[in-house]
């Protein structure tokens, strides 16, 4: 994987648990701004034992699932210790594999791990791994899926868990999957199961991963042999903009700025999992939600960032046109947004035909 997005160089103790017992110098890089997209590189250490794809997709998931404590620093995520009695979470993920179509049943070949996670400060995540030693990186084939342990056992819905995840953008909320406000909320016909919409979310980052789907150029030489420090640094340094044809060139001029004509009131601050300045309810939330519903972003966590962009659009995709669902927020008795309006309105069309022409592609996995 190039830097073809913003990949901070970012110690991986950040993420999960302080470096007072780091044990590896794996970094974590996240790409594009996405707080649950990311690759993880074990730096001074020799490529395990070559893998292989397995051919029977769902009797793999029993293979790969992995309750796991919060790690005192990153290290080899292939090493981490399973906790043991994982059978137990087995059948949602066969669930989820029946009721998928082809194209994301065939993803479960392609994961090493579904970690549990006991802690984790966002909901799931998908990475890429790889390995450094003497300077050379070496790309591992496959990808890993983490998901908190919490979504399991409190099951949610996921309107409801929408709702708690949307509120988190006005109000602290002490606890989690609680929703103090009565709006924004969100309300759905037929909406999936929470898992599996995190489970499509997350493929559809693994997907944009193996095929360049999000992807930028230059406007420096040598943009690799720059000395990365900070976002900052990568814009200042890398003068990155988004390729003609990809998907960031639809609604993005580089990894953290929407196109004028795409932007609107609010969308700089979403924020989620990592709120410092929230919107105001009074003055903002409102307008915000009349600009989504004017938008070519399918939800408010697509408008974040160029990523969740495409993955929310890839699970909504799903429930649309397989599930034959639908997801509504309100941000007041009056003001609703329908996902279903904003997928078949004339300003998502570009990303529509995109994710068509897609599919009826040759499809790479990692």
């Amino acid at each position: 994987m190039n830097l073809k997005s913003f990949v901070g160089a970012i110690l991986a103790c950040v993420l999960l648990a302080s470096c007072s017992e780091k044990k590896s110098t794996a970094t974590v890089e996240f790409i594009g701004g996405s707080p649950d997209a990311f690759a993880i590189t074990v730096a001074d250490a020799p490529p395990p034992e070559e893998w292989v794809h397995p051919t029977d997709c769902r009797a793999h998931i029993a293979q790969i699932i992995c309750e796991v404590k919060p790690q005192e620093g990153w290290g080899n995520p292939l090493e981490r210790t399973c906790l043991g009695g994982e059978q137990k979470y087995q059948k949602s993920f066969e669930d989820i594999y029946d009721a998928l179509d082809p194209i994301n049943q065939k993803m479960f070949c392609s994961l090493r791990r579904i970690f549990i996670e006991q802690e984790f400060y966002a909901t799931g995540y998908a990475s890429l791994l790889r390995f450094m030693k003497d300077g050379q990186v070496t790309a591992l084939p496959g990808a890993i899926m983490g998901v908190r342990k919490s979504v399991l056992e409190a099951n949610p819905s996921l309107p409801q868990w929408a709702s708690w995840k949307e509120q988190l953008n006005f109000v602290a909320i002490p606890e989690e999957f609680t929703t103090p406000l009565p709006y924004p909320r969100f309300d759905g016909q037929k909406p999936p199961s929470l898992l599996l919409d995190i489970v499509v979310h997350e493929f559809g980052h693994m997907l944009d991963f193996a095929n360049s789907i999000n992807e930028e150029l230059f406007g420096v030489k040598d943009c690799m042999q720059q000395d990365i420090k900070s976002e900052e640094d990568y814009f200042e340094k890398c003068k990155p903009y988004a390729k003609p044809g990809s998907w960031t060139d639809i609604s993005w001029i580089d990894g953290r700025t929407a196109k004028p004509e795409k932007d609107f009131l609010g969308r700089s601050k979403l924020c989620f999992y990592n709120c410092v300045n929230r919107m105001d309810l009074q003055t903002e939330m409102v307008p915000f939600y009349q600009g989504l519903a004017q938008s070519d972003f399918v939800t408010s966590y697509a408008a974040s960032n160029y990523m969740d962009d495409f993955a929310e659009a890839w699970a909504v995709r799903w429930m649309l046109t397989t599930l034959k669902g639908d997801l509504s927020i309100k941000a007041s008795p009056t003001v609703e947004v329908q996902m279903q309006d904003i997928f078949e309105s004339q300003k998502f069309k570009v990303k529509k035909e995109y994710m068509d022409k897609f599919v009826q592609g040759e499809i790479k996995y990692p």
